[in-house]
């Protein structure tokens, strides 16, 4: 009897001493990561920020109840390809040869030796994926008879931007490992925004099926509101329809696929960017026309990915990042539907704007096993600041010279006090203006929303201020132009920003 005992009694032992084992590995395994940055996303798009939101999104709020969430969170830039560098380089979109707009098609990469997210967590033996919308370019075989290296060698901008001639469509990419080199394991996705052609999905290193087909332009749907595209090569089974939903079904795979160790995500979705697609489920939920259906959408796309996460077992200890590469392009809305929804919430301005409604975005941060629920910070942020921020978190080591306009957050999330926020920000428009935000003032180096807001340019009279100066603590709606009353500041952040551009280095 004794015997039994004391062999019951050490399999309690041994069973206690590998819970403990278990629980250690638990506790001291990396996090994983998902980063979900949706297109054209306004800060006023989630309801959670709007009193008397005239949409719902239940996943979004979700997240924002039981994780941390930011009420002054930037994007580097107000458009799609610049903004989607500093995200993943942690550098001004304006250091690289990208001077104004965004890529299109058949542009090739605009990385190039830049440190980014996928390399930094592939240094720490993450498995890493970019599932999605890219925008950033790719390695097409150029034409012997395109001289687009020509035109881009120093500057890249509207007028330079590779064209379907400059591309021969037909042949390898000319690195089949160039995803590799950026740092991910695994990558799917379309080459630019959805009405951009080419119309095929890459998955690793080429095409997915060959360009042996075309789409029409789809010019404005009489159903539904509007639904626009442009006219291009395309693969055979190529649907817009059935994009989002594959982003969501590769991405649940790769996570139930990688679960037993740590992973990293870069999940940049391809909505509510037009063309505006809400599957049939969706289409008449809001009360906010074609747009808000969508945005029905995208929240569906986050449950789906929470969802994935728990049923793989990895929910507590992953951390779900949800933004936006900038704001919400407010004229579309207003055009075809929207029912007084404020896709920017209170923020003058729109999408490619130099206004506040051009880059302040949402960022919500959900992780159970690090940040505590109800969480909200106001301090200042740029989408710049996300790799430093993920580096402290996983304890990886950013390369002297490299990110250098990343500005660690991770002390707000440890709740730590000796943190130290961000002074300054610059802000890029979609034509290539700035505007320097330090503190509760923000310069606007010119007259005008810089974007797609009317008017674009505005020339100064005569011996009259040509720059906008708003004290963004009293007048966050900038329409209290303090340039002439208080010249000080804004001399002051003019020299700030020259000092900044000064070090500038293309890559």
């Amino acid at each position: 009897m004794k015997k039994r005992n004391i062999i019951l009694l050490s399999l309690f032992i041994v069973g206690l001493l590998y819970a403990k084992t278990e629980k250690d590995k638990t506790k001291n395994k990396l996090p994983n990561v998902v980063l979900i940055l949706a297109d054209d996303f306004g800060y006023g798009d989630i309801s959670a920020h709007q009193s008397d939101s005239k949409i719902e999104t239940p996943a979004l709020d979700k997240l924002v109840i039981s994780g941390l969430s930011f009420s002054n969170a930037h994007a580097a830039s107000s458009v799609c390809t610049p903004s989607r560098y500093s995200l993943l380089t942690g550098r001004y979109s304006w250091r690289s040869k990208l001077q104004s707009g965004v890529l299109f098609g058949y542009d090739l990469p605009l990385i190039q030796n830049e440190y980014t997210l996928g390399k930094m967590f592939k240094e720490k033996g993450y498995a890493t994926a970019s599932i999605g919308k890219w925008h950033l370019g790719l390695p097409w075989q150029l034409k012997e008879t395109s001289n687009y290296k020509k035109r881009t060698q120093k500057k890249i901008f509207f007028n330079v931007l590779a064209k379907e001639k400059d591309v021969d469509l037909t042949a390898s990419f000319t690195d089949t490992t160039w995803h590799h080199k950026i740092g991910f394991d695994y990558f799917y996705g379309t080459s630019a925004s959805l009405d951009m052609p080419p119309y095929v999905m890459v998955e690793n290193g080429g095409l997915s099926a060959p360009l042996t087909h075309s789409i029409n332009d789809s010019g404005p749907s009489e159903l539904y509101n509007k639904g626009i595209w442009r006219g291009g090569p395309a693969a055979e089974n190529f649907d817009h329809n059935d994009v989002l939903p594959d982003i969501v079904q590769k991405t649940a795979s790769f996570i139930k696929e990688n679960k037993d160790q740590p992973f990293f995500v870069y999940m940049p979705i391809t909505a509510p960017h037009t063309p505006w697609l809400p599957d049939e489920k969706f289409k008449g939920k809001s009360n906010a026309g074609k747009y808000g259906d969508f945005l029905y959408m995208v929240d569906d796309v986050v449950a789906q990915v929470m969802k994935s996460l728990k049923e793989n077992g990895v929910e507590e200890n992953t951390i779900v990042i949800f933004t936006s590469d900038n704001g919400a392009p407010l004229k579309n809305i207003q055009k075809y539907g929207g029912n007084g929804h404020h896709a920017n919430a209170h923020f003058r301005g729109q999408k490619g704007d130099l206004y506040e409604g051009g880059h302040h975005i949402p960022l919500v941060m959900h992780w159970p096993k690090g940040i505590k629920a109800k969480q909200k910070s106001n301090d200042l942020i740029v989408l710049t600041d996300i790799l430093s921020t993920l580096s402290d978190i996983i304890g990886g080591d950013v390369p002297s010279g490299q990110a250098e306009d990343s500005h660690s957050f991770a002390k707000v999330i440890h709740q730590e006090a000796d943190f130290e926020p961000r002074k300054t920000a610059v802000y890029h428009s979609q034509v290539g203006l700035f505007a320097i935000q330090s503190g509760e003032w923000k310069l606007i180096e010119n007259l005008g929303s810089g974007g797609f807001s009317k008017p674009r340019f505005v020339e100064s009279e005569p011996k009259h201020p040509n720059k906008q100066l708003y004290n963004l603590s009293i007048d966050p709606q900038e329409f209290d132009n303090r340039v002439v009353d208080t010249p000080e500041v804004a001399e002051e952040l003019q020299q700030l920003l020259d000092d900044i551009r000064k070090h500038q280095t293309i890559n």
